[in-house]
């Protein structure tokens, strides 16, 4: 439902969302998806987009928002679980992506004792107080960087028409 990547191919005009391959591709040159469970933060494009690919390679997805609502929206429209933000800390998650945007505040999206401990973080964002945090408990990290390393190589096969060899086509 969100295209981020447009090519002209004769009088057509075709879309592509790099969004989810790129940042489950980013995921799993660290850590396999399948068969855990993914906490999302946030229920915008972004979280849409990762949690339907997560779901489409076999990840259980929740989704935690701040207004319960646009979460169980996306969650009903995509088959998944919805709660609301602060009850993240009684699912138990094996790797959790934030996709709420930093604010200027400089909070973290969550209470740093809401992230498991030796868990997988993931922040789509540029400047993450919440990875520092994770590095803290003990957990995994990849920082938002690596995901738009992902969606710039397969933005670049989809402009040349060319099929990705990588992780994100499993």
């Amino acid at each position: 439902g969100a295209v981020n990547t447009i090519r002209v191919q004769g009088f057509e005009w075709l879309g592509s969302n790099t969004d989810a391959p790129g940042a489950l591709a980013a995921i799993e040159r660290e850590e396999k998806a399948k068969g855990k469970k993914m906490a999302i933060l946030g229920a915008g494009g972004a979280a849409r987009a990762i949690a339907y690919e997560a779901l489409q390679r076999g990840v259980e997805v929740m989704v935690f928002n701040r207004t319960s609502k646009r979460a169980d929206r996306l969650a009903q429209d995509l088959g998944c679980k919805a709660y609301a933000l602060d009850a993240l800390g009684s699912h138990p998650y094996d790797i959790l992506v934030n996709t709420i945007p930093f604010e200027a505040s400089g909070e973290l999206p969550i209470l740093a004792g809401e992230i498991l401990p030796k868990s997988f973080v993931m922040d789509i964002n540029h400047v993450s107080p919440l990875l520092e945090a994770a590095r803290e408990r003990g957990c995994r990290v990849l920082a938002g960087q690596a995901m738009f390393e992902e969606q710039a190589q397969l933005q670049q096969a989809f402009w040349l028409h060319t099929e990705m060899n990588s992780k994100a086509r499993r």
